[in-house]
């Protein structure tokens, strides 16, 4: 698979933000990708940093206006890009859906079709992530999606520090593993380099990490977009610039490391999960 990862600034314009979407679609097709991703909100700026309450008077914008439905006509520009060039993408977005918002990870096929069903699962509000005032947390659990190189899994943003996510995208047979994110400087950048090399190497399969850059109010984006092979080792690493990363991946090699190293086929959530709800129900009748 020849993958390629978008690590992009955006504005406060999503016309603009879309050009530049587009844009990179147009150097996928270029540079004869196979696949390619885009950062956490790609058509936004990162408004979730403001509480819902802020939101407004520092982007002059209501929340309501970065929603997209599915059925927006800039949603299908990029759809309509991926079927004109036999590309498959996956964007994060903010999605409207049935009256509910979330963090979806949209999935683009080459033959027009577009889903949604990659949503955030958990959502945590912190320092300049108000996430849950802006996002329902995802039921669906995690897709997998086939293509003819091997299996893709998308875990969005915080879900990813969760090792259970990448493990259930394995467990249904994903060979890559990609994570839109929005990771800023005053974050654990090494930590985190570490975290994605692991759970590769534990889990066997490929994971790609694609990063905004760029200064928005209190957030300096780092870049370092990065993309990890099944032995946790790192095929390319970005810096704190926009730019346009392209690779190419086997991702025959995910199935080999699992052959290897089967650790997954002998893991017994049975003592883990299920005991842990017996102990807590023990604990509640002393």
């Amino acid at each position: 698979m020849r993958l390629a990862l978008a690590q992009m600034s955006m504005t406060n314009d999503i016309e603009r933000n879309l050009n530049k979407n587009l844009q990179f679609l147009d150097l996928a097709d270029e540079h004869k990708a196979d696949l390619i991703f885009f950062p956490e909100l790609a058509m936004t700026l990162f408004f979730p940093q403001y509480p819902k309450r802020e939101v407004g008077g520092a982007l002059n914008h209501i929340p309501d206006e970065f929603a997209l439905d599915i059925e927006d006509s800039r949603i299908y520009a990029m759809v309509e890009r991926c079927r004109d060039y036999r590309l498959y993408a996956s964007c994060n977005l903010y999605i409207r859906d049935n009256g509910g918002y979330y963090n979806a990870s949209l999935w683009l096929g080459p033959d027009g079709s577009v889903e949604a069903d990659s949503r955030m699962t958990h959502v945590v509000n912190a320092t300049n992530f108000h996430e849950r005032d802006y996002y329902l947390p995802s039921d669906n659990g995690f897709f997998v999606y086939e293509t003819p190189f091997g299996k893709v899994g998308i875990v969005s943003g915080y879900d990813r520090h969760i090792p259970e996510t990448i493990a259930a995208c394995a467990a249904k047979g994903a060979d890559l593993v990609i994570i839109p994110a929005a990771n800023v400087e005053t974050e654990l950048m090494d930590m985190y380099e570490w975290e994605l090399r692991v759970e590769a190497f534990q889990n066997g399969v490929f994971i790609a990490m694609a990063n905004r850059v760029g200064i928005e109010g209190a957030l300096v984006f780092c870049g370092q977009s990065m993309v990890v092979d099944p032995n946790g080792n790192i095929v390319v690493k970005a810096d704190d610039s926009q730019q346009f990363i392209i690779c190419n991946i086997e991702l025959t090699e995910a199935r080999l490391a699992r052959s290897k190293r089967s650790y997954r086929d002998v893991f017994r959530p049975e003592l883990f999960y299920a005991g842990q709800a017996a102990d807590s129900r023990s604990s509640s009748l002393q």
